[in-house]
């Protein structure tokens, strides 16, 4: 008679089971920090775009291969967004539909699809485990802002032979190809050292007093009358908010010293570079609020004026970038861009989902621990969110870090922010802002 077969004990059994599942554990655990620092990597790379496609285009794809691998799910909070961002490309992509004989509008249509698809990322990426994931997207994103800023201020002044690598027009582009994008990109990173300088102390406040003179130096040199009007509005727009919704009276009291320092700091910064005649003189010419191509019926504003009519005239818009054909120049607004571009549908989807930006991501009674860097930051120019899903005539700063700044919790951010604060010290930056990507 054939012998019965042999079985493992059954302490045994379980005891492999349970060595597989720690053997798994362990992998996938690996496999998340592998994933953590690439996209680490990734964002620190937004800051470089002196090529095209960019170091940060050849990286986007196997992080997030990577993360979809790990895990990720759509809210359902985000169906909106995410229809909103279907119509604005298949409008977009309807309206090439005439063009598909100029090359230039059909790249410029992948590059938009492109941008769509990582916009989703983000939002799918921020909505788990939103403040270490916020932590990491911040202090990467500030530290491209230092190494862009440095080579911006280094090309300027002809360090090392950099002139001609990293200034354009006489105007500081740092590790980008445009002056307006240099300083524009650089306003994130001064608005996430003010709130640490708010909120926090110890080496992050020493940290901050040595970065933003820096910062500030950088968005002067880029002589850009946008990104100074920006900095200006979103940092007086976050020490506002922060101070009117802070619980604590020591809080209040360092928002006032630090606006004091900030003031004493971008005054020092200012006086140091006009003891330079070049910065002087190109100053004096771009502080001026009309320039030369901006006055006349075919100045930049005429131009926008004369474009509405038609596009009221033309439901499919005037197609992508062909606003330039008709007018010989930019839109440099991204409103008219959305109606040129899209056509009705991609303008109207444009705005709304803007909306939505700003509407969902503030709680009903808003809070020092509701309000971020990134909250000010589109508050003085939802334009750079908007860049990511619909770019203009240069590449987007995809980042502005999309999913910063959305909602993807209910209405109004999380319950927690709806109850009013805590009793304990405000949280760091990233805690605030991890209130609005967190999912309930």
């Amino acid at each position: 008679m054939t012998p019965p077969p042999a079985t493992a004990p059954l302490g045994q059994d379980a005891g492999l089971r349970s060595t597989e599942a720690l053997g798994r554990g362990s992998a996938h655990r690996a496999l998340e920090r592998a994933g953590y620092a690439l996209f680490g990597f990734w964002i620190f790379l937004i800051g470089f775009d002196l090529t095209q496609p960019s170091a940060y285009d050849f990286v986007a794809g196997p992080v997030i291969l990577l993360w979809l691998v790990l895990g990720l799910r759509l809210p359902r909070s985000a169906l909106l967004f995410v229809g909103l961002l279907l119509a604005l490309c298949v409008s977009v992509f309807l309206s090439l539909v005439p063009h598909l004989d100029r090359p230039e509008s059909v790249f410029w249509v992948a590059i938009s699809l492109y941008l769509a698809f990582t916009a989703v990322f983000f939002l799918m990426f921020f909505s788990e485990d939103s403040e270490r994931r916020a932590e990491l997207a911040l202090n990467a994103f500030l530290a491209s802002c230092l190494v862009s800023a440095v080579a911006g201020i280094m090309g300027y002044f002809d360090v090392l032979g950099t002139h001609t690598l990293f200034t354009a027009m006489e105007r500081a582009t740092g590790t980008f190809d445009d002056p307006n994008i240099f300083g524009s990109f650089l306003i994130l990173g001064v608005l996430f050292v003010l709130r640490n300088l708010l909120t926090d102390g110890g080496r992050r406040s020493l940290v901050g007093i040595v970065l933003l003179p820096i910062l500030l130096a950088a968005i002067l040199l880029a002589f850009s009358r946008g990104s100074w009007a920006a900095t200006a509005l979103s940092t007086a727009a976050l020490l506002t908010m922060t101070f009117f919704t802070s619980p604590s009276v020591m809080v209040r009291r360092r928002i006032g010293f630090v606006t004091l320092v900030t003031t004493v700091v971008g005054a020092a910064s200012i006086v140091a570079l006009l003891a330079t005649s070049e910065v002087s003189e190109m100053i004096e010419v771009r502080a001026h609020v009309m320039q030369d191509y901006d006055s006349g019926e075919t100045g930049r504003f005429g131009n926008q004026l004369r474009s509405i009519p038609m596009l009221l005239d033309r439901p499919n818009g005037l197609g992508p970038l062909c606003y330039r054909a008709a007018f010989g120049a930019e839109p440099h607004n991204t409103y008219i861009n959305a109606f040129a571009s899209g056509g009705w549908m991609g303008g109207f989807a444009f705005i709304g989902d803007d909306a939505g930006d700003h509407l969902r991501g503030l709680p009903p009674v808003p809070t020092a621990k509701s309000v971020s860097a990134t909250r000010a930051d589109f508050l003085r120019n939802p334009a750079d969110f908007r860049a990511a899903k619909l770019p203009n005539r240069h590449r987007p700063l995809a980042p502005h870090l999309p999913c910063l700044g959305r909602s993807v919790g209910p209405p109004g951010g999380s319950p927690a922010l709806a109850r009013g604060p805590a009793p304990s010290s405000p949280a760091c930056p990233t805690r605030r802002l991890a209130s609005y990507c967190r999912q309930a």
